[in-house]
């Protein structure tokens, strides 16, 4: 095996197990997780980049296009957390899952 694809292997090993160990993490109760720092408690979010979500378009037959949102969900890229009292491992930069 060459030592690029040792190294490709050694990557997804890796990926794969941080992988499980969150699957892991979101098993515990939440509370347990706040107590050891795993998780942001009492944070208000800010929504930065978001775009809804398009469920239907068409013609109206008099040559304008429309265009149906679904008005319960919205894809967002970037948010701001907010905490006022952060006790996790977390800190300004730190990827989440929200």
């Amino acid at each position: 095996m060459k030592l690029i694809e040792k190294l490709n292997k050694a990557i997804d090993i890796e990926y794969d197990a941080k992988n499980s160990e969150i699957d892991e993490l979101l098993l515990t109760p939440i509370e347990d997780r706040i107590l050891k720092g795993e998780t942001i408690s009492n944070i208000e979010i800010e929504i930065l980049k978001y775009s809804p979500v398009i469920i239907g378009a068409g013609n109206t037959g008099d040559g304008r296009i429309y265009l149906q949102f679904d008005e319960n969900r919205i894809n967002f890229s970037k948010v701001k957390i907010f905490c006022k009292n952060n006790y996790s491992k977390f800190r300004e930069g730190s990827p989440v899952i929200l």
